[in-house]
């Protein structure tokens, strides 16, 4: 079992579910790591996320690929909300 560093993707979680619980808990999460665990779209999700009123960090970069356990040749969507972003998406749904 690869060890993702990611709270475990249950088969009752939405993919759009599980990234956006993800973020909120303050976690990381790029491209390799999604398609791991058979989350194939995540550019698709971030978009839609953001949507809905989410103000998500993105960068491309190089990362672990999970499988290998080596660096990739070539930059990953990498995905991440701040502490101050996520506190501002909190307030935001007790306001809504």
């Amino acid at each position: 079992m690869l060890n993702l560093k990611l709270p475990t993707f249950k088969s009752s979680d939405t993919q759009n579910g599980y990234v956006r619980e993800t973020l909120l808990l303050g976690y990381k999460i790029n491209t390799c790591q999604c398609r791991c665990m058979g989350i194939y779209n995540l550019h698709s999700i971030i978009s839609e996320l953001k949507k809905q009123g989410m103000d998500i960090t993105r960068n491309c970069k190089k990362v672990v690929d999970p499988i290998r356990g080596v660096i990739t040749k070539h930059n990953v969507l990498e995905a991440y909300m701040t502490f101050d972003q996520r506190e501002l998406y909190k307030n935001k749904k007790k306001s809504a």
